[in-house]
């Protein structure tokens, strides 16, 4: 089991590195890197996945924000075992949903994984994520405007850190929080408790305008 396991992750890195083998090479003073509001009439969202290597356990987040910085929508996910090239995917399709569900119908994403970017983007193909690619490449196909942003981490910090939070089961984070809002009255208490804390916290170790 052991040796099986050790040999997935190997293949796994193997893939997404041959998927980034095409990346530019540049220097960028990431100190002044910075979230910046999307345009007017737009929102942004910004996902991420994460996945711990010792466990291989992952999970995809997100959050909208609208012209102005206010959220309307966060979320954690435990996903299960899978590459962190699939946790980025399953962000993406998850935020896009959701940005549909709520109504939004210009919408900016943002993420700081460059191969999952070139696979949504068509510029890269992979078996092994073409299911995830064919559920987003199907959403972008509604009646909506939709583009794709490869940013640097550091502009992407509350999604980012909402995701490794899960992976590495700090401050007891695990848990959706749209699967707690449908346990009623007290759960939707809980969930607002959690939703506040976690943006709190969010907030003061990344959250910066500029």
């Amino acid at each position: 089991m052991d040796t099986s396991y050790r040999l997935c992750s190997q293949f796994c890195r193997a893939r997404e590195s041959h998927i980034l083998s095409a990346r530019p090479s540049r220097r960028v003073d990431r100190s002044l890197i910075r979230w910046q509001f999307p345009r007017t009439g737009w929102v942004k969202v910004n996902t991420d996945g994460s996945r711990c290597p010792a466990s291989g356990r992952a999970s995809c987040g997100g959050v909208i924000r609208d012209e102005n910085g206010s959220g309307s929508w966060d979320s954690l996910d435990f996903i299960g075992v899978c590459s962190t090239l699939d946790a980025e995917l399953w962000a993406v399709l998850d935020g896009l949903t959701q940005a549909w569900e709520l109504g939004f119908r210009k919408v900016e994403i943002e993420l700081d994984s460059l191969a999952a970017i070139r696979i949504i983007k068509g510029d890269a193909t992979s078996r092994a994520h073409s299911h995830l690619f064919h559920h987003i490449h199907h959403l972008r196909q509604r009646d909506w405007e939709v583009g794709f942003q490869h940013v640097y981490r550091e502009a992407n910090l509350v999604a980012d850190s909402m995701t490794k939070l899960d992976t590495s089961g700090h401050a007891g984070v695990e848990f959706s929080t749209r699967s707690l809002w449908i346990c009623g009255t007290f759960g939707s208490m809980i969930a607002g408790l959690c939703r506040t804390l976690l943006w709190l916290q969010m907030r003061r170790k990344c959250f910066s305008f500029p």
